[in-house]
């Protein structure tokens, strides 16, 4: 490295010299923030700066990310990098092990191109951002709670959210549910469309858990429930974040049909070895 070159070595918490370069682009390093601020364990990092340009690598041990243990179960970590000069990604690598599976997790062909020439890559998928600087009303039943609500947290379950965690964020004023309800043939209430939004960090929130009951599909609902976050978030001058899988054609329509715009994609690679590392195991030659 030259002299002008500074690298930093962290764990969670990050030391707020590294948060604070971060946060200088938010949407941009949002998933790298995501994971440092919203994960304590399985973490560790390092970031270089040289010239006004900076890079930085996130390293999230499998065993320690629910996602991961079901989506790479055979993987040791997943490696999220983040990076304005292809010299500095080349350089972060040297931190990465050479001898197990992983996931690279990465949001430019730039840090792709450097990473796929030293480790061969397989495309799994990739995951679309979107945003939106506030919103026309979409009128609507549609209700903000920031209380816990059963029928609620049952359909986050099913989707793989944990309505512990939910109720944590709830409690703490960094979340907030939006709902649709109705009376069923008994006169009792139930939900037909849902979602949560929750804090990232600071003014930056993510909207998640987007569900509709198969009986009330196709009436908008969904639309609705997203739309009423967005104009709460708008409400408090908080940024929205929302995600979708590249082939949930629904919700891609839906982002789009409420005025968002895409600003970042997420695109998986996997990298195997002959010798599987299961996940959670020490990599030969450690990390």
């Amino acid at each position: 490295m030259t002299k002008a070159c500074v690298s930093l070595a962290f764990s969670s918490p990050a030391p707020e010299a590294v948060l604070d370069r971060l946060r200088q682009e938010p949407l941009k390093n949002l998933i790298i923030l995501k994971f440092l601020l919203g994960q304590a364990e399985g973490v560790c990092g390092w970031q270089i700066m040289e010239c006004g340009k900076t890079a930085t690598l996130l390293m999230v041990e499998t065993r320690f990310s629910a996602f991961d243990m079901v989506a790479y179960l055979d993987t040791f970590a997943s490696i999220i990098i983040v990076s304005d000069e292809p010299r500095l990604t080349a350089l972060l690598l040297e931190h990465v092990p050479r001898h197990a599976n992983l996931v690279f997790k990465l949001s430019s062909e730039q840090d792709q191109d450097v990473v796929a020439r030293y480790f061969p890559l397989e495309r799994q998928i990739a995951y679309l951002s979107y945003t939106v600087q506030g919103n026309d009303p979409v009128t609507g039943p549609a209700t903000i709670s920031r209380s816990g609500d059963d029928d609620a947290f049952a359909l986050f379950k099913a989707q793989g959210h944990d309505p512990a965690w939910i109720g944590r964020l709830l409690a703490e004023d960094k979340a907030f549910l939006s709902v649709i309800r109705d009376m069923d043939d008994q006169g009792r209430p139930v939900v037909l469309a849902t979602c949560f939004a929750f804090e990232i960090d600071g003014a930056l929130w993510e909207i998640g858990g987007v569900y509709t009951s198969p009986t009330a599909r196709r009436r908008g609902y969904g639309r609705r429930v997203v739309d009423a976050a967005i104009r709460e978030l708008s409400r408090c001058a908080r940024i929205p974040r929302y995600q979708v899988a590249e082939d949930n054609v629904a919700s891609i329509k839906l982002a789009q049909a409420l005025g968002m715009s895409r600003f970042l994609t997420l695109t998986h690679y996997r990298h195997r070895v002959l010798a599987k590392c299961q996940a959670g195991d020490t990599p030969p030659g450690g990390v």
